[in-house]
């Protein structure tokens, strides 16, 4: 039989390797950088007032998304959310080749490899200003964009 005192040294041991393991995984996790995919330009938050028929204008309403990295990013179940709560889910099995975009139109159409529709049945985001976020199906915030309207009441010299 081992002497209590090896019996001791033999499980502090064991606890200081546990420890050490346990610490290099929770490290390791604190460490990893989330896939870098980013709302980029153009992101068209104010579909202009072209007529009287919002549901029209609503393919005019859209953000882009940009995978920065030199993989694919499998973008299925990530959530697409605006600052009033309304969310997106972008489907299953759809990945974001590397370097490529994504572009999110909050109206109804035709989806495929690049564009994706929200079809919502009114405007997604405010005209003035707001913040929309992307984040991993377990909730981790990716990444979030902030806008304002620069000048509501500029308009463009077109006598010139």
């Amino acid at each position: 039989m081992s002497s209590p005192s090896n019996t001791a040294v033999l499980m502090a041991i064991v606890a200081l390797l546990f420890t050490a393991v346990s610490v290099a995984i929770v490290w390791d996790d604190l460490t990893a950088d989330p896939p870098p995919v980013e709302f980029v330009a153009p992101f068209h938050y104010d579909a202009g007032r072209q007529s009287d028929d919002d549901r029209g204008l609503l393919e005019d309403e859209y953000l882009t998304l940009l995978n920065q990295t030199e993989n694919p990013v499998d973008l299925s179940g990530w959530i697409v959310r605006s600052d009033g709560g309304r969310t997106y889910v972008i489907p299953d099995g759809f990945v974001l080749p590397a370097g490529e975009t994504l572009t999110l139109i909050t109206g109804c159409g035709e989806d495929d490899e690049r564009t994706l529709h929200w079809c919502a049945i009114s405007e997604i985001w405010d005209n003035e200003s707001g913040t929309a976020y992307l984040s991993m199906p377990d909730g981790t915030r990716i990444t979030t964009h902030h806008y304002q309207s620069l000048c509501k009441t500029c308009h463009s010299n077109d006598d010139e």
